[in-house]
C-alpha cells in the first residue's frame, strides 16, 4: 500500500483473506480503498467482500458499507441502505454505528430526541467524542426533555469523572452558559482546565474568552490566565496562539512586541493561527523587508486552509500593481476555498471575482451564486447588492416583494444605501400613513446618521412638507445643511433657500458656504461668491477669492463669477483684459452635469445681473457684433438655464461706444 503505485489488485486480494477471517483493520482498509476510486475492478471485488461480510452479522463491517452509500462511493447514494446498516451496527453495540445513525435520525424533520440521546449516550459511554459533542449540544439548545437533559448530563458527568477531555469540555461549556445546570463560571474553569491537560484546544480557547470578556469573578480570570501561560511555556503552539491574542487586547500585562514574540516562535512551529497573526504584525510594519516575510507568512497559513489568511492574501494580491498572473490564480483560487468554507467577505469577493473575470474566467452565474451566499449570511453590502440585481430584472410584484426584502434586511444590518432605498420606498408607499411615514423616517435617520446626504435631504423635505409632523423649517434646515455638506445639489439649493428666510434664524447665509474654503469645492465655492454677491456686499472681501477658487478648479460658474468681478470691480481692481480672458474660457465652457441643476436654477438671475450693469459705461473690448449675435441667439433658445452664452454674448458687445446702443435689446432679452 505505501508503494508509489500500488497494486490494487494484489491489495484487495490480500486484505479480502483478511477480512474473510475476522480482521477488522482489513475491513476498514477495504473501505478507504473505495474511497480512494483509484481501481474500479478492485473496487467492485473489495464492495461484494464488505457485503458479504455484513450479511454474517459483522457490525464493522455493516459500518464501513453503511458510510460507503451515505457518502455514495463505489455506490450508488442510498440514505435508506445507510441508516439500515448503521442500525444493525448499533444494535450490536458498535459506536460508529450508534453515532452515525443518531446523526442521521438528527436530519429528520422532527427528530426522536429520546431515541437520539438513547444512542449518542451509548456512544459517548464508549468513550466517541462525537457522540459527546452531540449529547452537550442537544442540552445547550434545549432540544429535549428534562427527562431526557438527566440523561444526557448523567453520561457527560460519568464521563468527565473518568478524565476524558470531551466531556470534560462539553460540561464546562454548559456551566459557564448556564444550559441544563445552574451558571457556575468556576465550575468551568475548573472543568477547562482539567480538559487542557489532554490538549484540548476548544477548552484552551474558552479559558481565554473568558480572560477577553472578564467573565466571573478576578480569581476566575486568573487562573484561566495561568493555565494559558503555563501551557504555552511548555511550547505548546495553540497556547502561544492563545495567549499571544490575549496579549493583543492588553490583558496579562504584555506588550504587543510580546505577542509578536510568541507568535513568531509557533509560526516557525507551523500553526496557521500563529502564521496569520504573526503577518499581520509584520504587514502594519510596513519595512520592506517585514512586507515580504508578511506575505510568506499568510502563504503558509493560506496553504493550510486557514480562511482568514487566504482572504487576507486576495485582498494583497489585488491592491499589489506588481503582482504577476500566477499569484492572481492562486489567490483566486484560495478565496473560494475560503468562500466554500463559510467565510462571509470571501463569499463577497468572489461576486466580484467571477463577475469581472478576476483570476478565474467569467462567470456570471457563479459570481450570483457567490452574492446570493454572502447575503443569506447577512453580509449587509451583500444583501443591498443582491437585492438590487433582483429588483433590476423583476418584472413582477412577488420579484419586487422579495427584492425589497433582501434590500430591508441589509438597512437593518446598518447598510446606509439600503436604508436611504428602503425608507424611500415606505414613504412612496405611507400616503398619509403616519405609522408608515414614521418607520420611513427611521430607516432615513439611519442612513443620515451614516452621513448619507441624499437621506438628510429626504428627512429636510419631511420637516420642511409637514410630513414628519408639524412644519418645522429649522429642523428642515439642519437636514439640508447635513446634505449640502455632503455636496447634494438639492440640499445646496434647499439650505440657501432657507437660510434666506429670516423664520429660520440659522444664520447668514454665507457663513455656511465659506466653509467651502477649506474643502476646495468648486461648486460650494461658487456658491459663495454668488451669495456674497446677491446681498449687494460688492466690496466685501473675500467675494472674488471664493470666485476664483472655483475659477482654478475649471468650474465654468465659477470662471464666469470671476469674470465680473474683474469686469466691475467687485473685490478687486478693474482688469478688463484679465475679465476677458476669464469670461472667454466660461463661454467656451460647459456646465458639468453635477452642476447643471444649479446652473439652471439661478440661470435667469446672473442674466438679469449683467443687464442691470450694461446699463453704466463700462471699457471693454473691440465690439464684435456677429460673435454678439451667434451666442445671443443661442441664449434666446434656453434662457434663463445657459450661462456661458451670456459669458459670451457680453463680452461681444461691452464697449463704451456702442454699450448704450444695444442696451434695450439687451434689456429685452432679460425680461424674457
Amino acid at each position: 500500500l505505501a508503494a508509489d503505485e500500488p497494486d490494487y489488485a494484489e491489495l484487495v486480494r490480500l486484505f479480502v483473506a483478511a477480512a474473510g477471517q475476522g480482521h477488522v483493520g482489513a475491513l476498514h482498509e477495504l473501505g478507504a480503498i473505495v474511497r480512494r476510486g483509484l481501481d474500479a475492478d478492485a473496487n467492485a471485488i473489495a464492495i461484494e467482500c464488505l457485503r458479504q461480510v455484513a450479511n454474517q452479522e459483522r457490525a464493522d463491517a455493516q459500518y464501513v458499507l453503511g458510510m460507503l452509500f451515505l457518502l455514495g462511493q463505489g455506490v450508488d447514494t442510498s440514505i435508506i441502505d445507510a441508516a439500515n446498516l448503521f442500525s444493525q451496527a448499533a444494535a450490536q453495540g458498535h459506536t460508529g454505528g450508534q453515532y452515525e445513525l443518531g446523526r442521521l435520525l438528527l436530519a429528520a424533520d422532527e427528530p426522536d430526541y429520546a431515541e437520539l440521546v438513547r444512542l449518542f449516550v451509548a456512544a459517548a459511554g464508549q468513550g466517541h467524542g462525537g457522540a459527546t459533542h452531540e449529547l452537550g449540544e442537544i442540552v445547550r439548545l434545549g432540544l429535549a426533555t428534562d427527562a431526557d437533559v438527566t440523561i444526557a448530563l448523567g453520561c457527560l458527568r460519568q464521563q468527565a469523572e473518568q478524565d476524558h477531555a470531551e466531556p470534560l469540555f462539553e460540561l464546562g461549556r454548559l456551566f459557564l452558559l448556564g444550559r441544563g445546570v445552574e451558571a457556575d463560571v468556576t465550575e468551568a474553569v475548573r472543568l477547562f482546565v482539567a480538559a487542557t491537560y489532554h490538549r484540548h484546544d476548544g477548552a484552551l480557547h474558552e479559558l481565554g474568552e473568558i480572560v477577553l470578556r472578564g467573565l466571573g469573578t478576578a480569581d476566575d480570570t486568573a487562573t484561566a490566565l495561568e493555565c494559558v501561560r503555563q501551557l504555552a511555556d511548555q511550547e505548546y503552539p495553540e497556547a502561544h496562539y492563545v495567549l499571544g491574542t490575549l496579549f493583543l487586547h492588553g490583558h496579562g500585562g504584555a506588550s504587543v512586541a510580546d505577542a509578536a514574540s510568541l507568535f513568531s516562535m509557533a509560526a516557525a512551529q507551523g500553526h496557521p493561527g500563529c502564521q496569520f497573526e504573526y503577518g499581520k504584525i509584520l504587514f502594519t510594519i510596513a519595512d520592506e523587508s517585514d512586507y515580504a516575510e508578511a506575505i510568506d507568512l499568510f502563504i503558509a497559513a493560506a496553504s493550510q486552509g486557514h480562511v482568514e489568511a487566504q482572504y487576507e492574501f486576495w485582498r494583497i494580491v489585488l491592491h499589489d500593481q506588481a503582482v504577476e498572473a500566477a499569484d492572481v490564480a492562486r489567490a483566486a483560487e484560495w478565496l473560494c476555498q475560503a468562500a466554500n468554507q463559510g467565510h462571509i467577505g470571501a463569499q463577497y469577493e468572489c461576486w466580484r471575482l467571477f463577475l469581472y473575470g478576476v483570476g478565474v474566467e467569467a462567470n456570471l452565474g457563479e459570481a450570483r451564486r457567490y452574492l446570493h451566499l454572502a447575503a443569506d449570511n447577512g453580509l449587509a453590502v451583500a444583501q443591498y447588492e443582491f437585492g438590487m440585481q433582483i429588483l433590476s430584472t423583476s418584472v413582477d410584484e412577488e420579484g419586487a416583494a422579495r427584492a425589497y426584502d433582501y434590500i430591508r434586511r441589509a438597512a437593518g444590518n446598518g447598510s446606509a444605501d439600503a436604508q436611504l432605498l428602503w425608507g424611500t420606498e415606505l414613504l412612496h408607499r405611507a400616503g398619509k400613513d403616519r405609522a408608515l411615514i414614521e418607520e420611513s423616517a427611521g430607516y432615513l435617520r439611519l442612513a443620515a446618521n451614516q452621513e448619507n446626504g441624499e437621506a438628510m435631504y429626504a428627512l429636510g423635505k419631511l420637516w420642511q412638507d409637514g410630513r414628519g409632523g408639524d412644519v418645522n423649517l429649522a429642523e428642515a434646515a439642519t437636514y439640508f445643511r447635513g446634505a449640502a455638506e455632503q455636496g447634494i445639489t438639492e440640499g445646496i439649493l434647499a439650505y440657501r433657500t432657507l437660510l434666506q428666510n429670516d423664520s429660520v434664524g440659522v444664520g447668514n447665509p454665507a457663513e455656511f458656504f465659506r466653509l467651502a474654503e477649506t474643502k476646495e469645492r468648486a461648486i460650494d465655492q461658487y456658491e459663495l461668491g454668488a451669495v456674497l454677491l446677491d446681498n449687494n456686499e460688492y466690496h466685501l472681501k473675500g467675494t472674488a477669492m471664493y470666485l476664483r477658487l472655483a475659477a482654478n478648479q475649471g468650474d465654468v460658474a465659477g470662471l464666469f463669477g470671476y469674470g465680473i468681478c474683474l469686469l466691475f470691480g467687485v473685490d478687486v481692481e478693474v482688469n478688463v483684459e484679465d475679465a476677458t480672458t476669464f469670461l472667454r474660457l466660461a463661454a467656451q465652457g460647459q456646465l458639468a452635469a453635477d452642476r447643471g441643476q444649479l446652473a439652471a436654477a439661478r440661470g435667469q438671475r446672473i442674466a438679469r445681473y449683467i443687464c442691470e450693469h450694461l446699463q453704466d459705461d463700462v471699457p471693454g473690448a473691440d465690439a464684435n457684433f456677429a460673435t454678439a449675435g451667434t451666442y445671443f441667439s443661442q441664449l434666446a433658445n434656453v434662457l434663463p438655464t445657459n450661462v456661458p452664452p451670456i459669458c459670451a454674448g457680453l463680452f461681444a458687445i461691452v464697449d463704451e461706444e456702442n454699450t448704450r446702443r444695444y442696451g434695450g435689446a439687451i434689456s429685452e432679452l432679460s425680461m424674457k
